[in-house]
């Protein structure tokens, strides 16, 4: 094993100045790599601001330093200049760094040790730190073979996970494989290990799906040392993955494309133009998943029946992400809880490898086990629909309660006092009475939003509009800091087409993710409904300051063309009250299902 260059390096450069701390991200591919090289480029001013330093002019100087240094030629069809030189340019830039530096590119995943080495030596006498990026193994394959389509690659999923599963990765130099090469994650610490020291190699795992990327960011700071909060996360473009019309779309097009067209053009053009540009702002629809015959758990849940291997690591049905954490485990049971066709979960026991095979008494009492678990969960389900059936008939009744007392109440009051307005003489008074009425108004609107709150269901999707509407704007509360106003207009109750509800709520996030970061509101007023032309409408008024000269329109432009493709509008001007602010409305067809 190389040396370890970066101890050898002294504590201060030959002018006297403290050395910097150099962090080189070298992914893996995948991992959110370019959400954080976003953020990075386009706070750049803010991050120096804070000591930390992005060498290079653009990130494509981070990418053409990759190349240089794993030795890569460029093709002579490509008209972009020579990257010879370029990471010992980019090198020279970050040993200058007052404080901190910064050099990311995934592709650093893929040097050798010779390569790992020399990219040390070349920064000293800095402080050398390596950060990797990893993410599970599970939404990483998909995730992958996408990224592949998107670069002219035409084979199917199915296909392309066969190889990379069962034909490359029990290759025993896997790593001359390129999803390997990139992705065999211990062997990528194991190679960087042996030139830095232990203590200045960092893994950072990508946060969950749906926890949203500025977690992954705020991991990244952390080694950073700045303040996660110093930066502007909207300014950033996450490489989120396509729907599946559309990455089906982009591989036929790969196949009809023919050989002659030139990689540097299918990249600017293909891969840049039409997939991040175009497809990437279609609403998502389907989502890659593993084959469940793809791990031995899967298999279990699929069929209802036990499963039993005699060496977890070498059996060859096992998930490689499985095999690759849980290499220890030789003898292993996986048992389904609950009966074939019902089952809620698998049970999985295992021994150290080199432990003796479990008897049959050991596996009767597992799988007798394994069946009064599955009989646990399926009465705690049974009770827990019981309890929603209970809450539910509560919330019914609640909601009669107040529609047929309350709000009748309030209604015949308004019409009362309305009926007085005109026998008042004094001018001030009438004013007081009609404010009343208007007000009356205003909380029998809002009590109708309870009701409809109390009643909303989750069996299908006319149904399940309302409470997500709810709860998107429960949601952006927090954003916001404070709660929306908001009213759900008669017409939700009919249906309401499932792609119309999924644009529907796609805006509203969007409208209400714009006026928390733009518009400084203190209110904000959001109301559904369907109108007599049956057109399903969307408001949102706020009280800021208007929509800023000169700030990115690229969510208003997704507004708008969403609405398009319902053959709707999107209309967006000032707010018709004192005090100004703006009015967004998003008006779409109903498009009954």
């Amino acid at each position: 094993m190389a040396t370890r260059a970066a101890d050898q390096s002294p504590a201060t450069p030959d002018d006297g100045r403290p050395r910097p701390r150099v962090l080189v991200h070298i992914g893996e591919p995948k991992t959110g790599t370019t959400f954080l090289q976003q953020v990075m480029w386009s706070n750049r001013a803010e991050l120096a601001a804070q000591g930390v330093v992005l060498p290079g002019h653009h990130p494509q100087d981070h990418f053409r330093a990759s190349q240089d240094l794993r030795g890569i030629e460029k093709r002579a069809d490509d008209p972009a200049g020579s990257w010879a030189g370029e990471w010992e340019i980019l090198a020279h830039q970050a040993r200058q760094a007052p404080r901190a530096a910064v050099i990311s590119h995934e592709l650093f995943s893929a040097v050798d040790e010779e390569q790992a080495q020399r990219a040390v030596r070349s920064l000293q006498p800095a402080e050398v730190h390596v950060v990797l990026t990893v993410r599970d193994m599970a939404s990483l394959l998909p995730a992958e073979w996408q990224e592949t389509v998107k670069h002219r690659n035409d084979r199917g999923w199915e296909d392309w996970l066969s190889d990379v599963i069962d034909r490359e990765s029990v290759d025993p130099d896997r790593r001359q494989w390129w999803f390997w090469r990139v992705h065999d994650t211990l062997a990528i610490l194991r190679l960087w290990a042996g030139q830095v020291p232990p203590e200045r190699i960092h893994v950072i795992m990508t946060p969950p799906q749906g926890s949203g990327n500025a977690l992954l960011w705020e991991r990244f700071a952390a080694l950073l040392g700045v303040d996660p909060g110093g930066v502007d996360l909207s300014r950033a473009r996450a490489n989120t993955s396509l729907g599946l019309p559309e990455i089906e779309f982009l591989r036929r097009l790969n196949q009809a494309l023919p050989a002659e067209v030139p990689d540097w053009f299918y990249m600017w053009t293909v891969k840049e133009g039409v997939a991040h540009r175009v497809l990437a702002d279609r609403p998502r629809q389907g989502r890659l998943v593993l084959p469940a015959d793809r791990s031995l758990a899967g298999q279990v849940l699929a069929t209802g029946k036990p499963v039993t291997v005699s060496d977890y690591l070498a059996d060859p049905r096992g998930a490689e992400a499985a095999r690759d954490l849980m290499g220890h485990i030789g003898p292993k049971m996986i048992f389904p809880l609950g009966a074939p066709g019902n089952v809620l979960g698998a049970l999985s026991v295992g021994r150290r490898r080199g432990g003796p095979p479990f008897t049959p008494a050991a596996a009767d009492v597992i799988a007798s086990f394994a069946a009064q678990a599955g009989v646990a969960l399926e009465l705690a389900a049974r009770r827990s629909d019981a309890e929603r059936l209970s809450l539910y008939e509560d919330r019914d009744r609640i909601a009669r309660d107040l529609h047929d007392l309350v709000i009748q109440r309030l209604y015949a009051t308004g019409m009362a006092l309305e009926g007085t307005v005109s026998m008042i003489v004094v001018p001030e008074v009438a004013d007081r009475v009609r404010n009343a009425v208007d007000a009356m108004d205003e909380t029998i609107k809002d009590i109708r939003a309870t009701i409809f709150a109390l009643q909303a269901r989750a069996d299908g999707p006319a149904a399940r509009l309302r409470p997500d509407i709810v709860g998107i704007v429960d949601e952006m509360a927090v954003m916001l800091g404070f709660a929306p106003s908001l009213r759900l207009g008669h017409g939700l109750d009919h249906a309401v087409g499932p792609e119309t509800s999924e644009y529907l709520l796609t805006a509203l996030r969007e409208a209400l993710s714009n006026t928390a970061r733009h518009a400084k509101a203190t209110k904000v007023e959001v109301s559904v409904e369907v109108d007599q032309s049956d057109q399903l409408v969307l408001r949102v008024t706020d009280n800021g300051a208007g929509i800023p000269a000169g700030v990115h329109r690229s969510g208003l432009r997704n507004l708008a063309q969403r609405a398009g493709i319902l053959g709707g509008v999107l209309e967006l001007g000032p707010a018709a009250q004192p005090g100004g602010g703006t009015a967004l409305v998003w008006r779409v067809p109903r498009m009954t299902a």
